[in-house]
């Protein structure tokens, strides 16, 4: 271990506890959210500064392992927000190697009450953002007005788990494989629900995440995209990081070939 973080970890331990306030029935004031990271945190964050290796190192890889994991997942691939990772799965999407795409014009259904993160990147990739209606109890969106939506030029399907509520998303699910749409799941506000026994985030096509500074898991700004499907994956990790990738191991997907082809004169 580093001598200066040996040295910095008293101190550290130390602030944390002492930030540590008795709860007051009827009198402790209840913020609307807080930071949620402790002393470990801080003493990994700052293990990370010391040795200069701060972005997409060992520690991500790990988290990015353990995450789709947790998940019941096959890939995870970590990004900077969860702004970032709906940016990303709908980039993604729009790639013109793959087969099956979403086109620049076509339309995805996503629902009206959310935050404008899930909407602007539909908008940034050329898409046209079809707001429907939710449910005045759970504020999730409703099934029915999706399917009401739906129309030639629906692309995609991207419901919403709001505030740890899941959606009905095993119906949503069947609608978007009976109309053979995409589906992506904006799980920002929803990591660990689940809904009929599995996670949300990992019905669908690809499932988005924050670990945002107020949510459930906070890297302080930091985000997370998930998916089972494996030419997916490698898109996710080449469009993250400027189209570089260095652990491309499916040599039958057309991003290898891509790769792999002579360049034009």
């Amino acid at each position: 271990m580093n001598k200066t973080l040996a040295g910095a970890k008293p101190f550290i331990r130390r602030h944390f506890r002492e930030a540590r306030k008795e709860f007051v029935p009827g009198k402790t004031k209840i913020p609307l959210s807080v930071p949620t990271y402790g002393a470990e945190e801080v003493e990994e964050a700052l293990e990370s500064m010391l040795s200069t290796w701060v972005s997409m190192g060992k520690k991500v890889r790990l988290f990015e392992e353990a995450f789709a994991d947790y998940l019941g997942s096959k890939h995870a691939v970590m990004v900077n927000s969860g702004s970032s990772a709906n940016l990303l799965a709908l980039s993604v999407l729009t790639n013109p190697l793959l087969k099956k795409k979403v086109e620049p014009g076509t339309e995805v259904i996503t629902p009206a009450v959310t935050w404008v993160t899930t909407v602007y990147p539909i908008v940034n990739v050329g898409c046209k953002p079809v707001l429907v209606d939710v449910d005045l109890e759970s504020f999730n969106v409703l099934p029915d007005e999706i399917e009401h939506a739906i129309g030639p030029k629906t692309s995609a399907i991207l419901p919403v788990h709001l505030l740890g509520l899941p959606c009905e998303i095993t119906t949503v699910k069947r609608i978007a494989v009976n109309n053979d749409l995409f589906l992506l799941e904006d799980t920002c506000e929803s990591t660990g629900a689940e809904f009929e026994g599995k996670k949300v985030g990992t019905f669908g096509d690809m499932g988005t995440f924050s670990f945002f500074m107020s949510h459930h898991i906070s890297t302080i700004e930091g985000g997370m995209v998930v998916t089972d499907n494996d030419e997916l994956f490698e898109y996710l990790k080449a469009m993250r990081a400027f189209g570089w990738i260095r652990d491309l191991k499916d040599s039958s997907i057309p991003l290898f070939k891509f790769w792999l082809q002579p360049a034009a004169d």
